[in-house]
């Protein structure tokens, strides 16, 4: 090179960072060459929730409330509905679908290798280390394979190195600018992790970078020679200003949602009953743990790293943060695993709910777990670089890392995908011993090793993505894929004309998973699941869906969908079986069209009775569409209330005892009632409808009570002519209003306290940093 260039204290960088480059567009070659690789969670929930969040923010709405998902559910409270993400705000409000997809992405995995080399070298690894850790971390299994499947997963890996970036930062600093910088920096990091997935994933989050700040304030301070006071205060208020502003610029996603928890099917984080399965404790077993670092999998971290990891005991002994690094992957590793050990019990003592959370598939830890092995590697790298004669400890201890590569090569290898890994793993280390004993190729080695990694890395990725999980990985055209087929634009008309609600139907679509029986969402890249409109379709395409895939749901909607099917299912899911079209329930439901398969296979009773029974309004090659007469109307009003106790309305309607369009069965006392002169007079006419409102007009002669096919939830508001007035519930589920008599306009709003004040606070918040800020940059502009 040039010796003005050579002479450029920059370059180092610059070359690092031009790798990482190239590592990221390679990765995008794989994930976007052809089509979009899409997974079980993305197609069928992420994707469908960002587009219906874009489409309302492009709109200057907040979207409170989603009317079509199990016949309407809170939105904003939904804890991965992507509000208060704000990548997913920006980018699908910015951007059409087929173009948000791969832009999301693409910016994760660009900010996890940017953030990830930013932390390496802020703790001092050479270029050279700083890349390979960011290449590690980037197209590890938790990062670059389940950006297809899992966004929640990913989105918490990404903002891991960032807080722990801004922590390093502002630990650090001796200038208050600077100070507040990295405290603003690891807040958002933590607020957008609250966003993405409050609970099990933030939990992680916040556990690692409270493991670090209190090693980098308690144990390794940047002041050596600081008091144990000031130490303590130090952890104090680097941990506490973090963590102010990371709930304050969450609190409009965060409060809304611990809300609507505790009215969830998952209240607490519970998982009981019918649910038990689900909090049983799996984690990898060491037979699983080394099947996962020699197979590619969801949890692949790449042969060559974890042997770097492993060197770096020797290696990294002497880097100032690797006794933190080493600590936390050992501890992660450890609560991955099966066993309750004394670190599970001081942790489940000490930290609120972190048990019920992490009893739940407790190998989630790896998300963050993953930054300490991809540290640990870089580590090594930048050790292998600085050093000027090859030490004899170091001869030796790559020479058994190379070692230990081919003998477990020996041992398990049985696919050329392993044999390539393992082999590349102990070429790349056997290289790199070899290449130290030349000085002019010293500097050189740690680059080849960032190559072996990025290739160990994809190549695994590539045959993860031939045998992926949880109904594989599928290679789509975004916009063709999610487009409305036929009966999807049938329907469309329908709800633009407010028509009535609707389900698809296909019983042969199934799967067992974790022993329940689930459907549809296995079989989400096929045409005929495509067909029916399910999988969270409807949330796309703006047509009212009493079914759904989410993990998180009304628990009172989990109660009636339960009490129609006349079975629980599988706690993600939320679908009509062929028991439940006998029910009335149903019908309370305002599911006015069914979408079946059009061709009645024989032995399928259930096709065949539908059919017969029901008439069909619609038609295609693939499906057909029936109508249910027997649905109720969107609101109707009544004269007669009973008040029962909690739960026992599906029973008295579902068995026939109680006739819902004449009696209204509610949990408190009924309000003045009195019989209608001229029922027939009676009217509830819908005149504006919107995702958080209603407006209807209605009569009648004498006083009633207005019943309204949807899903109760304490944000509704509602008044009459203007003044307020209650909303009851009714029916176990619907929303009740009592009605004076005579011709008035009813309107319902959906406005959430714990929104309302949520955004207050974020707001202040805000403002309160950009006006810290302002007046850091104000001083040092006058001290200049």
């Amino acid at each position: 090179m040039p010796p003005s260039f050579a002479r450029w204290p920059y370059w180092p960088d610059a070359a690092a960072l031009a790798g990482l480059g190239a590592a990221t567009i390679v990765s995008a070659f794989l994930l976007f060459y052809g089509g979009t690789l899409i997974g079980q969670d993305s197609a069928t929930q992420f994707y469908p929730w960002y587009e219906y969040l874009g489409d309302r923010l492009r709109d200057g709405d907040i979207p409170g409330w989603n009317p079509y998902q199990f016949g309407g559910a809170p939105f904003a409270a939904d804890p991965q509905s992507g509000w208060m993400y704000f990548p997913a705000m920006a980018i699908f409000s910015l951007l059409p679908l087929g173009q948000a997809v791969p832009t999301f992405i693409m910016f994760h995995l660009a900010l996890a290798g940017v953030a990830t080399y930013a932390l390496g070298r802020v703790l001092r690894l050479a270029a050279s280390g700083a890349l390979i850790a960011a290449v590690s971390f980037q197209l590890s299994g938790p990062l670059i394979s389940r950006a297809v499947c899992c966004p929640a997963s990913f989105e918490v890996s990404t903002w891991a190195p960032v807080a722990l970036l801004g922590a390093e930062l502002a630990i650090r600093a001796h200038d208050k600018l600077v100070r507040l910088t990295g405290w603003i920096i690891a807040g958002l990091a933590v607020s957008q992790a609250l966003a993405a997935w409050l609970g099990q994933g933030a939990y992680y989050l916040l556990l690692m970078l409270g493991a670090f700040v209190a090693f980098r304030t308690l144990i390794a301070p940047a002041i050596t020679a600081r008091a144990l006071k000031l130490r303590v205060w130090d952890l104090l208020r680097h941990g506490g200003a973090i963590l102010l502003i990371g709930f304050g610029l969450a609190a409009a996603g965060v409060l809304p949602r611990l809300a609507y928890i505790q009215r969830s099917n998952l209240a607490g984080g519970e998982y009981s009953g019918h649910n038990s399965w689900a909090a049983a404790i799996g984690g990898i077993t060491p037979g699983m743990l080394i099947d996962r670092i020699l197979d590619p999998t969801l949890y692949y971290p790449g042969a060559i790293t974890v042997l770097l990891t492993i060197s770096s005991v020797y290696l990294a002994r002497r880097w100032q943060a690797s006794g933190f690094f080493m600590v936390f992957g050992l501890s992660a590793l450890l609560l991955a695993a099966p066993w309750d050990t004394p670190l599970h019990q001081l942790l489940y003592v000490t930290l609120p709910r972190f048990e019920v959370l992490h009893e739940h598939r407790p190998e989630r830890i790896s998300m963050v777990g993953f930054l300490a092995i991809a540290m640990l590697a870089g580590a090594s790298g930048s050790a292998l670089s600085r050093e000027r004669v090859p030490r004899p400890g170091t001869r030796a201890v790559l020479g058994g890392a190379a070692g230990l590569a081919l003998l477990l090569l020996a041992l398990r290898a049985d696919s050329a995908m392993e044999t390539l890994g393992w082999g590349a793993a102990g070429l790349g280390l056997a290289g790199a011993l070899l290449f130290l004993s030349i000085p002019t190729m010293r500097s050189v080695v740690p680059a080849l090793l960032a190559v072996l990694i990025v290739a160990d890395l994809l190549l695994g990725f590539q045959a993860l993505s031939r045998r992926a999980p949880f109904g594989g990985f599928h290679r789509v055209d975004i916009e063709s894929y999610y487009a409305p087929r036929s009966a999807a634009v049938f329907l469309e008309d329908r709800a633009v004309e407010g028509k009535g609600r609707y389900l698809g139907y296909d019983a042969a679509l199934r799967a067992i998973a974790d022993g329940q029986q689930v459907l549809y969402r296995y079989q989400f890249a096929s045409d005929d699941t495509a067909a029916l409109v399910v999988n969270n379709r409807g949330t796309l395409l703006g047509i009212e869906d009493i079914q759904g895939y989410n993990p998180v749901q009304p628990q009172r909607f989990t109660e009636y969908l339960t009490a129609l099917n006349g079975h629980p299912q599988e706690y993600h899911d939320a679908n009509v079986y062929f028991g439940g079209f006998n029910s009335p329930l149903l019908h309370l439901l305002n599911v006015r069209y069914i979408v079946i398969p059009a061709n009645e296979e024989a032995g399928r009773p259930d096709l065949q009775t539908l059919d017969r029974v029901l008439p069909t309004v619609y038609e295609d090659s693939r499906v057909a569409i029936l109508e249910n007469v027997d649905a109720m109307p969107r609101a109707w009003i009544v004269h007669d209330a009973r008040q029962i106790e909690t739960g026992e309305a599906l029973r008295l309607i579902d068995s026939g005892q109680v006739d819902p369009r004449q009696t209204a069965l509610l949990e408190e006392e009924p309000p003045p009632l009195a019989p209608a002169t001229n029922p027939a007079a009676d009217r509830a006419e819908l005149i504006d409808i919107g995702p958080d409102h209603l407006e209807i007009r209605t009569f009648s002669d004498a006083p009633g009570l207005l019943i309204l096919s949807e899903a109760y939830d304490p944000g509704w508001r509602a008044t009459i002519d203007g003044e307020e007035t209650d909303v009851l519930i009714a029916d176990h589920l619907l929303r009740a209003v009592p009605l004076p008599a005579g011709e008035h306009v009813v309107e319902l709003r959906y406005a959430p306290p714990t929104l309302r004040i949520g955004l207050a606070i974020t707001g202040i918040t805000i403002f309160s940093l950009l006006m810290l800020v302002s007046h850091q940059v104000r001083l040092r502009w006058q001290a200049r």
